[in-house]
């Protein structure tokens, strides 16, 4: 990763040289909605890629079924079109790839999703059909505005974070906790990290406060270097970059409401202001830093 000149989204400004993160584009495309029992009832009318399409932890799948959904919620506006929606009286979370709903008759279709309890499931789907190329749920890892709001104070963010990449290679069986072993976008040479790969900040807690970062860009530091940094998905360019997973804007415009980014932009140090915020930050964060952890820790099976 190193040697093929790897690293985080920049904002290309030379005052703001670390990593960017903006609502709009790239990891930040993963809308979140939290229904209730007096919401729509929406029909999942089809759902079949690769022979299991939308499946349960248990590979069962859920075409046909109904849940709610928010009146007015969209999938992400763009190809992937990713969708989340989590029924806040069960708990479970519905994740879909190409999804699309037509209020008109309140359906809906999808290439493949998956369907785990965001309660009491363990985050890992097992063999299931997933909404991330990772095939995890989507909700995984996902940095909502609110944490970043409370890093400008605490300098931390308590998760793991997850990451969209340049490229992934092959590899059988599957690095834990994916469960694709295949490569999205190939990387030349089959040199390239893999779905599930861990990469964690080789940084204490004194290192990350004394780099002049700016105290939410610690926040990241500190998921990174507490809980790591989970590769989920590519991002289909090829151009080296790695993009912190976010979510998305229409989370809160779908519904009229204020984009949550925009609200905490001028909150915070090192943002740009307007309607498509940048949250720029100060310092690198190296690659040369990154290391891999073995999957074995987080498994808690190494010998």
């Amino acid at each position: 990763m190193e040697s093929n000149g790897w690293s985080f989204q920049t904002s290309g400004n030379s005052s703001y040289p670390g990593p960017t993160l903006n609502s709009g584009i790239h990891g930040a495309s993963r809308p979140v909605f939290f229904a209730h029992p007096s919401d729509p009832l929406v029909k999942l009318t089809s759902c079949s890629y690769g022979g299991l399409g939308c499946t349960d932890y248990n590979r069962a799948t859920f075409e046909g079924t109904s849940f709610h959904v928010p009146q007015g919620a969209s999938p992400f506006p763009n190809t992937d079109g990713h969708f989340t929606v989590i029924e806040t009286d069960t708990g479970i979370e519905y994740d879909f790839w190409e999804a699309a709903i037509n209020w008109s008759n309140d359906t809906m279709t999808a290439t493949n999703g998956g369907e785990v309890n965001a309660v009491t499931g363990s985050g890992y789907p097992g063999q299931s059909q997933g909404a991330e190329a990772s095939q995890n749920p989507l909700l995984a890892g996902l940095v909502r505005p609110s944490e970043v709001l409370a890093a400008q104070s605490t300098g931390q963010i308590d998760h793991a974070v997850t990451l969209e990449v340049g490229c992934v290679q092959a590899i059988s069986p599957p690095v834990w906790p994916s469960s694709n072993p295949g490569s999205d976008s190939p990387c030349n040479n089959s040199s390239g990290p893999h779905f599930g790969t861990l990469l964690k900040l080789n940084w204490t807690d004194t290192q990350i406060k004394a780099s002049g970062a700016y105290p939410w860009e610690q926040g990241y530091m500190y998921a990174m270097a507490h809980y790591g940094a989970y590769i989920v998905d590519t991002n289909g360019g090829g151009d080296n970059t790695m993009h912190v997973n976010a979510q998305a804007f229409n989370s809160w415009t779908d519904f009229g409401l204020a984009d949550q980014w925009s609200v905490v932009d001028p909150m915070i140090t090192g943002g740009t202001g307007g309607s498509s915020p940048i949250l720029q930050s100060n310092v690198v964060i190296p690659i040369s830093s990154l290391v891999v952890v073995d999957p074995c820790v987080q498994q808690h099976a190494c010998p």
